[in-house]
């Protein structure tokens, strides 16, 4: 059983750390979007979001 929250903790702060990674790309990509037609940016931001939300859930997920 140790072995196993061992793992489940690693993989939490595995998980974390991504969410990180992903929230900056979020705010630098949101700092470059200066014009709303910039349909590039603006579906990438939602991709990110998107895998975020994911990333999030699958965290939650190892609490439960």
């Amino acid at each position: 059983m140790l072995h196993l929250n061992y793992y489940l903790d690693l993989e939490l702060k595995s998980y974390n750390n991504e969410i990180k990674v992903l929230e900056s790309k979020i705010e630098r990509l949101k700092e470059g979007i200066n014009n709303e037609d910039d349909q590039y940016l603006n579906n990438k931001l939602c991709e990110l979001d998107e895998v975020k939300r994911a990333k999030e859930l699958k965290k939650m997920e190892l609490y439960y």
